[in-house]
């Protein structure tokens, strides 16, 4: 119990051993792991030297450590030489770090992972524009739908509208390519023309039958009423 407070404190008092002076990663290894064994995906002293690099710059609550942690501490994906800037590293740059952050523990590296995800945007694209094939045009809108997911979920909350806005303008954009020509109305065939089936019938109307004329009883009398 802490002397001037009623709660059960949870942080220990320091020992001899963590008083010593020595780097600060050795330091933070000798305190106990109170994470899950589930759920555990970096190192304990990993986050904590993240934690304390992200306080020392200024960051005074979780959403600006996490902040300050996208921005810095993680790494970007590389394939080949990094050469994104000006408004495509607005889009790329958040797809990469995205990807780096989801792929460990995979079997594969991110940057495959990354170049994977680029081709599947190239092949949509040019298949999309000469193929015109349905199945095409559906992968490039799961890419877009994704890459602006992507964008949206990494960037940080200050410029997080504005970059997945110029994601949906340069997706929109490709797509009148990827889509070129595609429709709502039906599709006619030119050079097939319609079969029509034609019946010949006569229509002769029926007369009905005049009324009998009204006879005078009187035919042969020349005077009549």
């Amino acid at each position: 119990m802490c002397r001037q407070s009623a709660t059960v404190c949870l942080v220990k008092s320091p020992t001899r051993q963590h008083c010593e002076t020595g780097p600060l990663a050795e330091r933070l290894a000798t305190l106990a792991d109170p994470r899950c064994r589930r759920g555990k995906r970096h190192p304990f002293v990993a986050v904590l030297l993240i934690v304390c690099s992200a306080v020392v710059t200024g960051a005074s609550s979780f959403a600006a450590i996490d902040e300050w942690a996208i921005l810095t501490a993680v790494p970007k994906v590389q394939v080949g030489v990094d050469t994104s800037s000006g408004v495509a590293a607005v889009v790329d740059q958040p797809v990469r770090t995205y990807i780096a952050q989801h792929s460990a523990g995979l079997a594969v590296e991110g940057s495959t992972v990354y170049t994977l995800w680029l081709l599947t945007g190239i092949v949509g694209l040019v298949l999309g524009y000469l193929s015109k094939n349905n199945g095409v045009r559906a992968m490039w809108t799961a890419w877009g739908a994704a890459t602006v997911f992507m964008v949206w979920t990494t960037t940080p909350e200050a410029g997080r509208t504005v970059a997945a806005g110029l994601a949906v303008l340069a997706w929109t954009f490709l797509s009148a390519f990827a889509m070129r020509g595609l429709t709502l109305r039906r599709r006619v065939v030119a050079g097939r023309p319609a079969k029509v089936t034609v019946k010949p019938e006569i229509h002769v109307p029926v007369q009905p039958p005049a009324p009998a004329a009204k006879q005078h009883p009187h035919t042969g009398c020349p005077f009549r009423d």
